[in-house]
Parts: C-alpha cells; structure tokens; sequence
C-alpha cells in the first residue's frame, strides 16, 4: 500500500481535478498574456480616440461660437472663485476676526486655580 488514497474513484476525481487545475492555469497565462498585448491596448487606443474627438469638437464650438465659450467661462471662472473666497471665509478664519486667540495655553495647574480663564 505505497498509495496515499487506496479509494480508486476518489484517486481518480483527485486526478480529474488536478489536469482541471493544471488546464485553468495554462488558460488564466494565455489570458493576461491576451489582454495585456491586445484587449489592454485596444481600449487605451479606443479612449485616446474618444478623447481627442472630443477636444476636436469643443475647438470647433470654440471658434464657432466664441462669445458663448468665453461667457461659460467667465461664469464658471467665477464660481470656483466664489467657492474658493468660501472656503477662505469660512470658520478657519473666524476666530483671528473676533480677536479670539486659539493658540492660549493654559497654565499649569488644575482649572479651579485659575478662575479667569
């Protein structure tokens, strides 16, 4: 009994599923060996395509319809600048405006030492 399994059908599933195994790593090479040198490339090229039609299209509204472009922009310009003066407005700010200093330090001791603060 030099045989680990002495089971024939259960040696034989064994067998079936290791040529499985064997089988669906040779296919899973032949995969990403595929895709990396066709379906990879073929998409990049597809949206490097799309992109520059769509760069070509926004030139011709561009020159077509200047006025409009420049007032989309203007408007959109605008915008990011009212968001950024927001930003900057906000609460961060807030405190350097009501003379509050937010870098106190309190002294050393319990809190009931210092009843002014």
């Amino acid at each position: 009994m030099d045989k680990i399994i002495d089971d024939k059908r259960a040696a034989d599933l064994l067998s079936r599923v290791r040529d499985d195994i064997s089988s669906l790593q040779h296919d899973v090479k032949h995969l990403v060996t595929h895709a990396g040198r066709h379906t990879l490339p073929d998409a990049l090229r597809n949206s490097r395509d799309y992109a520059r039609e769509g760069v070509e299209r926004a030139g011709k509204i561009a020159r077509e319809h200047p006025a409009g472009v420049s007032l989309g922009g203007v408007l959109l310009l605008g915008a990011v600048a009212a968001g950024i003066w927001l930003v900057l407005k906000g609460d961060c700010c807030g405190s350097a405006a009501r003379g509050e200093n937010e870098s106190t330090v309190m002294p050393p001791g319990p809190p009931e030492d210092h009843p002014g603060i």
